[in-house]
């Protein structure tokens, strides 16, 4: 496991973007982009990291203390965010369904 000096979280490229943090800026990626550390690159910025607190090797992302925590933090209010708004607009047609029914009764 390779470090760079201050930093003491590390992720592979693909792993971070792709699967946990493209969440956090969908608009940062260009469909069909492929290039993992351009993606990963775009993504913090578009996050507006201070860029002291990670640096980008070759295949990996390098983040000092306390950062991938808080990505953490961010991408889970993010998804109880989706989640819960995509439960409102279940519940909201599930009782427009129901109220419908109940005035075709009448």
């Amino acid at each position: 496991m390779s470090q760079c000096s201050g930093f003491i979280s590390d992720q592979e490229l693909m792993c971070f973007d792709a699967d946990r943090y493209s969440i956090l800026a969908p608009n940062a990626i260009p469909t069909g982009f492929v290039d993992g550390k351009a993606v990963t690159e775009k993504v913090l910025l578009a996050l507006a990291l201070d860029q002291n607190d990670y640096r980008l090797g070759h295949t990996k992302v390098f983040f000092r203390a306390g950062v991938l925590g808080m990505l953490e933090d961010m991408r889970d209010e993010r998804l109880s965010k989706i989640i819960s708004n995509f439960q409102a607009r279940i519940r909201g047609f599930i009782i427009r369904k129901n109220y419908k029914k109940l005035q075709e009764q009448r």
